[in-house]
């Protein structure tokens, strides 16, 4: 199945200095490439600031639970899911929002699986030849992804878990 099937939201964040705001020292999580690693794991010293009123105004691309992030410029394809330790949160553009329909796709197994070499060397291959290595929303929409039934993407899930407890 493509992307584009499997989720509810493909989208993109913004930077507020773009829409009239600073980053603050305090307030609402912001992400960007350089906050998430090679691992899929938040960089939490990394992790920037915006306002309540900042984050009202970048509703598009305010973070939810089950939320895959994917780095879509720069760096491309760390991924990362969401989870409730760094909400509320949002993005800029430089990373992508997949939200994954739950009845289809395991949000785990797609972080998981947007992470092989396969999907690395795919990713890689759209890079636009430009001076910095991106790709576009519908370009990441086009990737073809594996869906195993429910129980099988679970039992990916629960291997990978092990193995890096």
């Amino acid at each position: 199945m493509l992307l584009k099937d499997i989720c509810l939201l493909i989208t993109k964040g913004t930077t507020p200095s773009t829409i009239g705001y600073k980053f603050q020292k305090e307030g609402i999580n912001f992400l960007k490439v350089e906050c998430i690693d090679n691992n899929g794991c938040l960089i939490s010293n990394k992790v920037e600031h915006i306002s309540q009123e900042c984050h009202n105004k970048m509703k598009r691309s305010q973070l939810f639970v089950n939320d895959v992030l994917i780095t879509i410029a720069g760096a491309l394809g760390r991924t990362i899911v969401v989870n409730n330790n760094f909400l509320p949160a949002n993005i800029n553009q430089a990373i992508a929002i997949l939200r994954p329909n739950l009845d289809i796709i395991n949000p785990r197994y797609l972080h998981y699986y947007l992470s092989t070499d396969k999907m690395s060397k795919i990713i890689n291959g759209y890079n636009a030849q430009s001076a910095q290595p991106n790709i576009n929303l519908t370009q990441l929409g086009e990737l073809e992804i594996d869906i195993k039934t429910k129980e099988k993407q679970n039992h990916i899930v629960n291997i990978r878990r092990n193995y890096y407890a």
